[in-house]
């Protein structure tokens, strides 16, 4: 069971699958490629538990296009699909639908992502009880 998983520097030693992106300076570094999706998937299978809540932190340093972030265990049940498409630090929530779900970082043909994107960090988020 993991609460919180953080690769600070995003770093090319088994964590992640890679797919026409490259991990240059400790940033995960897409190119234009009109031909093909790009991707990166972090390899740990235990990242996202079924039905949990999980704050997602990421920089990004954005020349042009978008990407989304996804949680899911392959193609066919990526849910949900968050887009990003402005540099800065972005910060959302998602609830993982999958069992054993992963991180994707995802372009598809169409969206030709430029850019890069480190300090990546997955929280597991608690929503705590208001007292109203």
């Amino acid at each position: 069971y993991l609460d919180s998983v953080s690769a600070r520097i995003v770093d090319p030693n088994n964590r992640w699958t890679l797919s026409n992106t490259t991990i240059e300076d400790g940033a995960l570094t897409f190119v234009d490629n009109t031909s093909a999706a790009q991707f990166a998937v972090h390899t740990n299978t235990s990242m996202m538990d079924i039905g949990g809540a999980y704050e997602i932190t990421l920089n990004v340093n954005r020349t042009s296009g978008s990407f989304r972030v996804l949680s899911g265990t392959g193609a066919s049940t990526l849910t949900p699909a968050i887009s990003i498409n402005s540099s800065g630090t972005q910060t959302f929530r998602v609830t993982n639908d999958t069992n054993g779900g992963k991180l994707y970082l995802y372009t598809d043909t169409g969206e030709n992502f430029i850019g890069t994107v480190d300090n990546i960090t997955v929280r597991e988020y608690a929503i705590q009880p208001q007292d109203v």
